[in-house]
């Protein structure tokens, strides 16, 4: 659902046309990571998998707004809100997988 509702409206930019295959690529690839630990975090049933869910969903989310950038348009403080998404979503998901090995 994700994929199809960024790919339409990644579309309705100019200069995607020549990238969009990749870009479809790339977010069936980070949505996987996202699909991937909500059944890691429902297959455990621990506490702690909603942060490894969490920091996915941000990684989602730092990368859609990355394409959102320089594929579409720019828009007010949107380096500040991918770097925040980013870097707290590699913070959880590092802070979920060590959850899980310890």
């Amino acid at each position: 659902m994700y994929i199809l509702f960024y790919h339409r409206y990644l579309l309705t930019a100019d200069e995607i046309t020549k990238m969009i295959r990749a870009v479809d690529i790339y977010a069936l690839t980070i949505s996987l990571t996202l699909s991937s630990s909500l059944f890691l975090w429902i297959s455990t049933g621990t506490t702690f998998g909603f942060i490894l869910f969490l920091g996915a969903i941000l990684f989602v989310l730092s990368d859609s707004l990355i394409g959102i950038r320089e594929f579409h348009h720019r828009f007010r403080f949107d380096e500040l809100a991918t770097m925040i998404t980013y870097y707290l979503a590699i913070f959880l998901l590092s802070s979920g997988s060590v959850m899980y090995i310890f």
